[in-house]
């Protein structure tokens, strides 16, 4: 229960977190546009399109997170026993080498 709420916080903060960046981005495009140099427009907008660009994926990223979470898709891949897997024999594709030797 602890783990599920720890969980559930820590995503809710990473979506503010996002949110905050994507909203920074478009505040600093818009402000790009108010610039008189060309060469400061250019760098301010391609950065202010690298922020949102990175905080959308991100946003995305954590929405498809927690969709699955819901419908109960995000479970651990079971991990297979050490003891059932067959190990293979190397010498044979060495030439007869030992390759512990």
């Amino acid at each position: 229960m602890m783990k599920a709420l720890i969980w559930w916080v820590g995503q809710s903060l990473m979506g503010l977190f996002c949110l905050g960046f994507l909203l920074l981005g478009i505040d600093l495009c818009r402000a790009s546009f108010h610039l008189k140099e060309p060469y400061q427009f250019i760098l301010t907008f391609f950065a202010s399109n690298l922020i949102m660009l990175v905080s959308a994926a991100l946003l995305a990223g954590l929405v498809v997170r927690i969709i699955g979470r819901v419908r109960g898709r995000h479970q651990t891949p079971p991990q297979p026993d050490p003891a059932d897997t067959e190990q293979p024999d190397h010498r044979s594709a060495m030439g007869g080498i030992d390759p512990g030797r």
